[in-house]
C-alpha cells in the first residue's frame, strides 16, 4: 500500500515538474514571436490624398500663430518652426501622407507644459526629467507630433531610398510608460552591466519609444544630456549620438526632414557616430525632397 502511495506521488510530483517545463518552453517561444513581431521593418506605402489648399493654408496658420509666440517671447526655438514649414511645403510637393495611412499628414504642436504637470510626472517616474529636455517641455512644448510618408510611387536614388517616412514626436505624458518599457528591457534581456552590449541600455533616461521595440533615450553620464539610440536586436545604430543635448537632437534632425525613428531611416544621414545634417547624403536628400532651409537655418 505503501509503495503505491509513493508512486503515486512521484508520478504527480513528474507530472508537475513536465508541466512547469513545458509552460518555460511556451513562454519562451511567446517572447521570441513578439520579438520577431518587434523587429518587422516591412514599409507598406499606399496612395495618397492631395492636401487642399485650404487645408495648407490652415497648418501654415497654426505654424505662424506658433512662430510668432515664439518671437515675442524671444524664445531660441522659433527656428524650429521655420525647419517644420520647410518639411510641410516638401510633404506637399510628394503628397506625402501620415504614417498610419491617414491621408493627411500630422502637424500636431501643443502648449508648453506647466511645471505642476512637470512634477506631477517626475513624481510617477521616481526621479526628475533631465534639465535639457524639462526646459524643452516647460518652454516650447509638451508634445510634438509631426508624420510624414511619401507616395508609394515616390522614392529617392541609393543609398537614400529607404528613407520612405518620417517623423518628430515627444510627449510628456507617455514618459512613465517609456520608463517601465525600458526598466523591462533591463530587467529581461540587458540584465548584465558589464557585457559591452548591454551596458550601453544602462544610466539612460528614455524619452521616446521606438515602434520596432528600440528606445531614444538621454545619456546620465558621460556625455551628459547626450541623445543616445538603444538597439535591442543588434542594430547599427546602438549606442549612436543623436544630439549632444535634446535640442541638438531636434536640431539635426529637423535640418534633414526629420526621417523616421527607427535606425535604417537616419543612419544613412550619419557621420562619426552622431547624425550630420550637413553630411554628403543630407544634402543630397534635402535637394530631392525639395527641403529648403534658409541660409541661416543650414
Amino acid at each position: 500500500m505503501n509503495e503505491n502511495i509513493e508512486k503515486i506521488f512521484f508520478i504527480i510530483v513528474f507530472l508537475i515538474s513536465l508541466l512547469i517545463f513545458l509552460m518555460g518552453i511556451i513562454m519562451l517561444i511567446v517572447e521570441k514571436i513578439k520579438l520577431s513581431n518587434r523587429n518587422n521593418k516591412t514599409i507598406i506605402k499606399v496612395k495618397t490624398q492631395p492636401i487642399t489648399d485650404q487645408e495648407m493654408d490652415t497648418i501654415f496658420s497654426r505654424l505662424d500663430n506658433l512662430e510668432q509666440s515664439m518671437k515675442e517671447t524671444s524664445s531660441k526655438y522659433n527656428h524650429w518652426i521655420g525647419y517644420w514649414k520647410a518639411l510641410f511645403i516638401a510633404c506637399r510637393k510628394h503628397d506625402a501622407t501620415s504614417i498610419w495611412k491617414n491621408p493627411k499628414n500630422v502637424f500636431q504642436i501643443e502648449a508648453p507644459a506647466t511645471e505642476e504637470n512637470v512634477i506631477c510626472i517626475e513624481k510617477e517616474l521616481g526621479c526628475p526629467i533631465p534639465e535639457n529636455f524639462r526646459k524643452v517641455l516647460l518652454n516650447f512644448s509638451s508634445t510634438v507630433n509631426i508624420q510624414w510618408f511619401l507616395n508609394e510611387d515616390d522614392e529617392a536614388l541609393p543609398p537614400l531610398n529607404q528613407v520612405c517616412w518620417g517623423e518628430c514626436r515627444w510627449n510628456l505624458q507617455d514618459l512613465p510608460q517609456i520608463m517601465a518599457d525600458y526598466q523591462g528591457w533591463l530587467t529581461h534581456c540587458f540584465s548584465n552591466p558589464q557585457d559591452s552590449y548591454d551596458a550601453i541600455w544602462y544610466n539612460k533616461f528614455p524619452i521616446i519609444d521606438i515602434r520596432n521595440g528600440d528606445k531614444i533615450a538621454i545619456e546620465l553620464n558621460s556625455p551628459k544630456d547626450a541623445v543616445v539610440y538603444l538597439s535591442h536586436d543588434d542594430g547599427i545604430g546602438h549606442g549612436y549620438i543623436m544630439g549632444n543635448t535634446f535640442e541638438d537632437f531636434i536640431e539635426r534632425h529637423s535640418k534633414i526632414g526629420c526621417p523616421g525613428y527607427e535606425e535604417w531611416l537616419w543612419t544613412p544621414f550619419a557621420s562619426e557616430g552622431i547624425i550630420d545634417p550637413n553630411c554628403e547624403n543630407a544634402l543630397a536628400w534635402r535637394k530631392w525632397f525639395g527641403l529648403e532651409l534658409n541660409d541661416n537655418e543650414q
